[in-house]
């Protein structure tokens, strides 16, 4: 997580954000750390843009141990998702802004999603539209 921060940090400083690290200390999961990396990038990254204007973007990034690994949850002030296109998330392509608003192409999410199943895990979202987003991840802390 020290090196996504690292790596986001220019961006962190110029939008103004707060992060948070809760519970990340001494967690270890077993994966593939170029996948995790993207994962975890992808989901920060997207904390950082989708925001509403004037309000300086926050991020909670919690961890809890569950029964088979970890609980990660990823937590923002965005500007949320509708309950419409919630359940569509996760597929290729979908985006729910234009080009104009927020640049992408819609394939972060889903790209989350498959590495998160590669990984014999599983994500979901819970999201207030206008409010913000909390992601939440499994994943096992070794293979089985």
């Amino acid at each position: 997580m020290d090196t996504i921060l690292h790596d986001l940090n220019v961006r962190i400083n110029t939008s103004g954000a707060m992060v948070q690290l809760t519970g990340i200390e001494q967690v270890v999961v077993w994966g593939n750390p170029n996948w995790l990396y993207r994962l975890f990038l992808n989901l920060i990254s997207n904390g950082l843009k989708f925001t509403r204007p004037g309000i300086a973007p926050e991020l909670h990034i919690t961890v809890r141990e569950t029964e088979k690994g970890y609980e990660f949850c990823i937590r923002d002030n965005g500007i949320g998702i509708s309950l419409a296109f919630i359940e569509h998330i996760f597929q290729p392509y979908q985006r729910l802004h234009n080009r104009e608003q927020y640049e992408g192409t819609g394939l972060g999410l889903a790209i989350c999603k498959k590495i998160v199943e590669r990984h014999g895990g599983s994500i979901r979202v819970e999201s207030t539209e206008g409010e913000g987003s909390s992601f939440y991840i499994e994943l096992t802390k070794h293979i089985e």
